[in-house]
């Protein structure tokens, strides 16, 4: 009896300090989603109220082409934005709308560091769902 106990305490403290790497937010619209999206590119912070100046990103902003994984209704669409990493000359996107069986559509989110020059990643990504079906994909990637 004694061994279980341990063997599940030990479980429980591992899962307690694994690291969290997403977060789910329902908003009610597209467009509330994607406020609070552009909101924790600038702060950071999930669900931030107005913040005082908008400084923009501190980057060359690059449009995002869907990637293989997505449905074939979305190849080739522009499905977000991002910078070039200098040092690998790959894109870095820090904001994209993906779809999903699960989650259906909703944007995917990386705030940047203080200085607005590169993704902080020791910040959590959000994942900000609105309201979606199959039908509104035109709408979406009109929008965005």
């Amino acid at each position: 009896m004694r061994t279980i106990i341990i063997v599940f305490a030990i479980i429980s403290m591992v899962s307690a300090f694994a690291p969290i790497s997403e977060v789910e937010r329902n908003y009610r619209s597209y467009e509330d989603a994607a406020r609070q999206a552009c909101l924790y590119i600038l702060t950071g912070k999930i669900d931030a109220g107005p913040i005082d100046k908008q400084i923009p990103p501190a980057v060359t902003l690059n449009y995002y082409l869907s990637n293989a994984n997505q449905p074939a209704w979305i190849n080739g669409k522009i499905v977000g934005l991002g910078y070039n990493n200098t040092s690998t000359g790959n894109l870095v996107d820090f904001i994209r709308i993906d779809y999903d069986s699960t989650k259906k559509f909703h944007f995917k989110v990386q705030a940047l560091n203080a200085d607005r020059t590169a993704i902080d990643y020791t910040k959590i990504t959000l994942a900000a769902k609105f309201p979606s079906s199959d039908k509104d994909s035109d709408k979406h990637f009109q929008s965005l």
